[in-house]
């Protein structure tokens, strides 16, 4: 196992100040929006007006992994490509030998989120800077152990997300079965 920075390992940059690009006559492009979705890992998007001007290495490529860098920084993986990366994201893009689904766990780590909190910067709005998530370091396996990880991690996500349906369906099963019973007097 080795450490190294992230920067070192991949290609980060913020992603593109779009509204330079929003013209009303603009075919539609799919946004990320600066927010996530309830599970906390999938990305919500808009369709936003964009100029076909934007550089391409601001559309998102499958295996991308993306940063709020405004509190709570959350993580997420890409798993599509052609989506445009708004400026409120970092951008780690990996190159082949490193497993997208590892870096992400590592970054989902508490102990990720303990060293970004220690970095924040603001009052009312807390963010990352750019350089402060180049230089974090991670302890980085070869890449079979990498991709065993990383598989894991990623089952265990989707077993998280399994067990939270789980639990708003039964809470709408029950507000179901009591409004059945008090509707029935």
């Amino acid at each position: 196992m080795t450490t190294k920075n992230l920067d070192q390992i991949a290609e980060i940059f913020t992603g593109a100040r779009t509204s330079r690009y929003i013209k009303e006559n603009n075919p539609l492009k799919p946004v990320i929006k600066n927010k996530f979705s309830k599970d906390k890992i999938h990305l919500e998007f808009s369709n936003e007006p964009i100029s076909n001007k934007l550089d391409e290495k601001f559309y998102s490529r499958k295996g991308d992994i993306v940063i709020s860098l405004s509190a709570p920084n959350n993580v997420s993986l890409i798993d599509k490509d052609d989506y445009i990366i708004p400026m409120q994201f970092a951008v780690i893009r990996l190159p082949d030998g490193y497993d997208p689904n590892f870096i992400t766990a590592a970054l989902k780590s508490s102990y990720f989120s303990n060293e970004i909190s220690r970095r924040l910067e603001g009052t009312s709005l807390k963010i990352i800077k750019i350089e402060y998530l180049k230089e974090m370091e991670l302890n980085i396996p070869d890449y079979e152990k990498q991709k065993s990880i990383g598989e894991y991690f990623n089952l265990m996500n989707q077993r998280n997300m399994l067990l939270e349906r789980k639990i708003e369906l039964n809470k709408e099963f029950e507000n179901k079965v009591m409004a059945d019973i008090l509707k029935s007097r």
